[in-house]
């Protein structure tokens, strides 16, 4: 079988373009083709291990150049997509937001998926069709940091980091235990006023990469509050296949990957996000966490994304 994966961004930190690298891994014995449509990191084709390119379409002609059997188009607009397929090749919609003008792509294939229950619900897509993003486990390295916690995150969209500021300002002021914070991706309006106030000896900073997925093995919990509704978050189901238990806001797709208390915590205020917090660090959460790596495991496993795709 020969699956052409087209998205939007060619990057590995975060968005559509991790899912389809790690949808790509997912399918080993496939034969491979890739396209996006923004910007694109440096050596993905080595990453990926097949044919990566960019366009600014998908048209008739390339898939007449490219003979996929499927076609599996991550959140693409339709203005990016032919009105009409060949006979003969599937094409699948895989689903990451709740953006209207997608309803025309949708329409133009074969089957419609959705990453999670909630953005099925707003997306009006079958219960049914809800396919969970594969996720890999991040490379396990270095020791966990008992008092450590951190936010992992890409400085690309700033959205998700308004209000963080008074947000962890808040929290130093609710903490009553002695802890650390670590940054991977923050802007660096962030990063700057964080050094002045609330991180001053206690926070570090590391930039975007796949190679800070490690730091999720050391530390003790994972904090995400943001204005932004995540529809799914990665992030959450690789703290906890590493065995980092996520603390993050209860709303979004944040919701049915963690049954609060066992397998993360789902916070509402900065009170909870505090207790919670409070309770990672000083090891009195009561989460079991070989059980909490497998439910993430069991929702993002690469072997549960090929079989149930």
């Amino acid at each position: 079988m020969k699956l052409l994966s087209v998205a939007n961004v060619g990057t590995l930190l975060g968005g559509t373009g991790a899912c389809t690298y790690s949808c790509v891994k997912a399918l080993p014995d496939w034969q491979h083709s890739v396209v996006f449509f923004g910007g694109m990191d440096n050596g993905l084709e080595d990453r990926f291990g097949c044919e990566v390119r960019k366009a600014t379409a998908i048209t008739p002609q390339l898939i007449d150049e490219i003979k996929p059997d499927v076609i599996l188009f991550h959140n693409t607009n339709p203005e990016r997509m032919p009105s009409s397929f060949p006979e003969g090749c599937l094409t699948v919609f895989y689903q990451h937001s709740a953006v209207m003008s997608l309803r025309e792509s949708r329409r133009r294939c074969n089957l419609v998926l959705s990453v999670s229950h909630h953005l099925a619900k707003q997306a009006n897509i079958r219960e049914d069709f809800v396919l969970y993003q594969p996720v890999p486990v991040p490379p396990a390295e270095g020791e966990r940091k008992r008092i450590t916690l951190g936010r992992m995150s890409t400085a690309a969209n700033k959205s998700k980091w308004e209000g963080a500021e008074a947000f962890y300002e808040s929290l130093s002021l609710v903490m009553r235990s002695n802890y650390e914070l670590e940054f991977v991706g923050a802007p660096e309006s962030f990063e700057a006023n964080a050094r002045q106030t609330f991180t001053l000896g206690r926070g570090s900073f590391h930039p975007a990469s796949v190679a800070a997925r490690r730091l999720l093995w050391t530390w003790a919990g994972m904090l995400y509050s943001s204005p932004v509704e995540e529809s799914y978050g990665r992030t959450v189901c690789e703290s906890q296949r590493a065995g980092c238990i996520p603390i993050v806001d209860r709303k979004g797709g944040f919701i049915e990957q963690i049954r609060h208390g066992e397998t993360g915590f789902l916070c509402s205020s900065i009170d909870e996000f505090a207790d919670a917090a409070r309770k990672v660090i000083t090891g009195t959460h009561g989460i079991d966490i070989a059980a909490m790596q497998k439910a993430g495991d069991e929702r993002g496993g690469l072997a549960v994304w090929r079989r149930k795709f």
